[in-house]
């Protein structure tokens, strides 16, 4: 029978005890710890200049979204805030806009933003969406 190392369990210990706190603030507390903590204001030119990180827009996609600042707008308006998708479909009534990679703990994946225009074509709703890898 292998014996146990109480040098190893302690370490497992540790680590659980640092984790498991970690996930559930990450997961139940109405938004990431990640993405609060790695928050940063939305710039649009920094949006639409080429990805200078993986992460750059999606630090600043809660920040767009919490400020309203597509609220009501036409999809010309976005486009000009955000730049264009680089989609040719003018059917859709929504645009998505690839902002990189999430820094959540147990979810990470590829982050969009996602615009939804009503039948006027301004700004119905916004959301970030992820992608899991």
């Amino acid at each position: 029978m292998p014996r146990i190392s109480w040098k190893a369990l302690g370490c497992t210990g540790l680590l659980l005890l640092l984790l498991v706190p970690y996930g559930y603030l990450d997961h139940f507390l109405g938004g990431p710890v990640s993405t609060w903590w790695y928050r940063r204001p939305f710039d649009p030119q920094v949006w639409q200049e080429e990805r200078r990180s993986m992460f750059t827009r999606s630090d600043m996609v809660e920040d767009l979204l919490a400020s309203g600042r597509l609220d009501g707008r036409t999809r010309a308006e976005v486009h000009r805030l955000l730049g264009p998708t680089g989609d040719t479909d003018t059917t859709r009534t929504w645009d998505q806009y690839p902002a990189g990679s999430e820094r959540a703990f147990w979810l990470p994946g590829d982050v969009e933003l996602r615009v939804f225009y009503d039948s006027t074509g301004r700004v119905e709703r916004a959301g970030r969406i992820i992608h899991p890898w």
